[in-house]
Order: structure tokens, then C-alpha cells, then sequence
């Protein structure tokens, strides 16, 4: 029966996929340069270029509308409960907005490669998004970041998302060459790992990525941090200036715009503080942890572990839930099953008590153990966020003249602690 179930799910899947291909495929044929326009609550009437719609209606992006942002902050924040689908759709808008500005002057090679690189950014989180990747850690034996495996989805030519990618580009007539070149690209763009300064627009000190989920992030909890960050005038007074060392490009700014990139980086070390680090998000994710620690993860089939990861939130939890439920009819599970009904329930542990040190390396699970046996209390441990590349910020004088933002940001990364929380479960 289940043999039979089983031949039957991957016979649907196979039929969807090939009616998802041939709709791309009709869509591929009849594109025009057009646009289409969709409304988003935080920038309102938003245009999005048709090739760009083709990617959004991949099956890559359609799961992340069922992968919350932020994680379990929902848990805290009811409202919380927007999607890394709107951030992308989001993160796109705002690289439209820098590339269709006349006074940038990127060519259409750069244009597809940022539009591209934004709304796929996101594609590689697992179910609550970071938390995947301290769970992918515990359960397979490795972390890989969102943007690694994000890149393993883009580059491989059998993968269908490779395979769109270059119909399109054919369709928009690139080269061979080119399209080779893109595809290279894009991935490095993700990762932040390309020499090109545009890749800083995609994954730098000051991306389109910080700026839309701190907007966006503060718009559905409530915290106010970012709600007050001109982000259009941020992007509208970015500048691209050759620098004679090595021929490339660097982002700079507008003098005029320092004062709204320092109030974005405020908005960003307050908001991990008050939202991403809240001591209820911690100890939930934290009791996930726990339960695949305390389930004999070795029977469970290297199938189950890694459909985890590309499954969304409400499938997650249910497969787990299943998992769990079998196991429970051992007495010797049956704590682990009531710690996750406990989550489902919000039923959660208070915080024993909250310390602040300095700045360091976040303990990993297995430390946290180890530490837990020592006190007999678990503990959940965050590492506060750091500005990456805050040496690269830098704004134009009227003069003429560059000014580093290094000192100032300085100022805000001080900002930046070690935050425990200690609970018993």
C-alpha cells in the first residue's frame, strides 16, 4: 500500500512538473518586454519585468510563499507572518528601481544579472528559514548557508531553474558566451563572493536585501525600528564611480543620504535585538534542536532527513509530527512527542534569567550540551548580527572627495552583544 501510494505521489509530481514546464515554456515564446504590476504593501504599485514573472511562476519560488521570514518569531508577533516570497518580490523591486534609474547606467547584461540574483536570492532556505541551517547541521552532519545551496539549485545544467534561465536568455538574445558568464555570476552575486562591486547591491554592508527585510520585518511585527528608513532615497542616491586600481566599479553614496544609511544601520541592530533574537523565537528553535538531538536520528532514512530541508513550514512540521507519533508509542519518547505538542501549543518555557557579554563566537548545539550538563539548565545562545564590509561605505562630498562611514558605523556595531537566555525545558 504504501509502495503503491508512494509510485502514485512521484507519478502526480512528475505530471505537474511537465504541465509547470510547458507553461513556462508558452510564457518563454510570448515574451515582449513587457511588465506587469502587482501592489506591495510596503512600496505600493510595483512593475516587474515579464521574464522576471516567468522565474517568480518556478516552482523555486512558489515554495517560499509557505516559508515564513521570520522563522518562529510568529510565536511572539502574530502578525508576523509574512513570507520570503514578499521579501523577494520585495528585494527585486528595490534592484528595478537602482537599475531603471537613467543616472546608473548599467548595461542590460548587469540589469539581468542583479534583477535575476535579487528575487532568486532567497530560494535556498529550508522550512523557518535560518533555523534550517543550524537543524541541517545537527541532522546531515553539515551547515550549508542559504546562498550555497541556493547556488547548487542555479548552476548544475540539469536543473530545471538552469534550464529556464537559458531560454529566457536566449529569448533575450545574450550570447552563448554571455549566458555562460551569467550563470557564473548570479550564484557569486547570491553569495557575495564576486569581485564585481554591483554584487554589493545583492550582498554587501548596505544590500537591497537589509533594506527591504528591515522595512518589511518592522512593518508586520509592529516594532517601529525601520518603519521610518527612506529606502528610495537611499537607492535613488546610489552612485557607481570607477576606482583607477583596478578598473572596476565601487558603490558609493550621495553625501546628502548619510544621514538615512546611518538610521538603516541603527534600524538593523535594533531590529535583530528586539525581533530575530527575541528569547521566544530562541527557545523554540532551540526545542526543535532538542528533539532531533534526543531522537535516535540514525533510524531515520537519509530520504526523511533530507526531505526536511526542501519542504516548507506546515510540511515540516507535519512530517515531523508523524515521525514523532510512531516513536511515541515507546515510552521512552514520549517526552520528546509532548515537548513538540508543546511548541504547536505555544506551551513554552519562561527564561530563567538573561545575560550580555561581548562579542563572540556563537556556541554551536553540541557546545550548548556540553554547557547544559555543567548547569542542568539549557541554554540558548545568539550571536547579535555584524555589519559586513562596513569599510566599504562610503559617501561623495559636493567636492568631489570620498568620506568613509567607518567611524559611525563603528559606533552602531558597538552595539552588538552576546545575548544568552537560560531556560529549563
Amino acid at each position: 500500500m504504501n509502495t503503491f501510494g508512494c509510485y502514485k505521489k512521484k507519478q502526480l509530481d512528475s505530471e505537474v512538473c511537465k504541465e509547470c514546464n510547458k507553461k513556462i515554456d508558452d510564457q518563454i515564446n510570448e515574451l515582449d518586454h513587457g511588465k506587469i504590476k502587482i501592489v506591495d504593501p510596503i512600496y505600493g504599485l510595483v512593475e516587474i519585468d515579464d521574464y522576471i514573472k516567468i522565474i517568480i511562476d518556478t516552482c523555486y519560488l512558489q515554495r517560499l510563499r509557505r516559508i515564513k521570514q521570520l522563522g518562529f518569531s510568529y510565536l511572539t508577533f502574530p502578525n508576523a507572518t509574512h513570507t520570503r516570497f514578499e521579501h523577494s518580490l520585495g528585494v527585486y523591486y528595490l534592484i528595478y528601481r537602482i537599475c531603471e534609474n537613467e543616472n546608473h547606467a548599467i548595461d542590460n547584461k548587469f540589469k539581468f544579472i542583479l534583477k535575476t540574483a535579487a528575487i532568486l536570492h532567497d530560494i535556498g532556505h529550508g522550512p523557518f528559514s535560518h533555523f534550517s541551517e543550524e537543524l541541517s547541521d545537527l541532522v546531515l552532519g553539515r551547515e550549508h548557508s542559504h546562498e550555497k545551496r541556493a547556488g547548487n539549485m542555479i548552476s548544475p545544467e540539469w536543473s530545471c531553474l538552469n534550464k529556464t534561465l537559458k531560454k529566457i536568455m536566449s529569448k533575450l538574445g545574450f550570447s552563448d558566451k554571455d549566458q555562460a558568464d551569467i550563470l557564473k555570476k548570479i550564484p557569486n552575486y547570491i553569495s557575495g563572493y564576486s569581485k564585481d562591486s554591483l554584487s554589493l547591491l545583492i550582498n554587501g554592508p548596505i544590500d537591497v536585501d537589509k533594506m527591504d527585510y528591515i522595512v518589511r520585518d518592522s512593518y508586520h511585527t509592529g516594532v517601529p525600528f525601520g518603519l521610518g528608513v527612506d529606502l528610495f532615497f537611499i537607492c535613488d542616491n546610489i552612485r557607481f564611480d570607477k576606482v583607477k586600481k583596478n578598473g572596476h566599479k565601487q558603490i558609493i553614496f550621495n553625501e546628502k543620504a548619510e544621514a538615512a544609511i546611518l538610521n538603516l544601520l541603527y534600524a538593523y541592530a535594533t531590529s535583530y535585538q528586539a525581533i530575530h533574537y527575541h528569547h521566544v523565537n530562541i527557545i523554540a528553535s532551540e526545542m526543535i534542536l532538542k528533539i532531533f538531538n534526543d531522537v535516535d536520528i540514525s533510524k531515520i532514512s537519509d530520504n526523511d532527513k533530507t526531505s526536511l530541508f526542501w519542504t516548507d513550514d506546515c510540511n515540516f512540521l507535519n512530517r515531523l509530527g508523524m515521525i514523532l507519533s510512531k516513536k511515541a508509542q515507546k515510552k521512552q519518547y514520549h517526552e520528546i512527542y509532548k515537548m513538540f505538542l508543546r511548541i504547536n501549543n505555544r506551551c513554552l518555557p519562561k527564561r530563567k534569567k538573561q545575560g550580555i557579554t561581548d562579542v563572540g563566537k556563537k556556541l554551536d548545539f553540541n557546545e550548548r550540551r556540553a554547557e547544559e550538563k555543567k548547569s542542568e539548565i539549557i541554554t540558548c545562545s545568539s550571536l547579535t548580527k555584524k555589519v559586513k564590509n562596513v569599510d566599504r561605505i562610503r559617501v561623495v562630498k559636493r567636492d568631489g572627495s570620498l568620506r568613509e562611514l567607518l567611524g559611525y558605523v563603528k559606533g552602531i556595531k558597538d552595539r552588538f552583544r552576546k545575548i544568552v537566555w537560560e531556560c529549563s525545558f
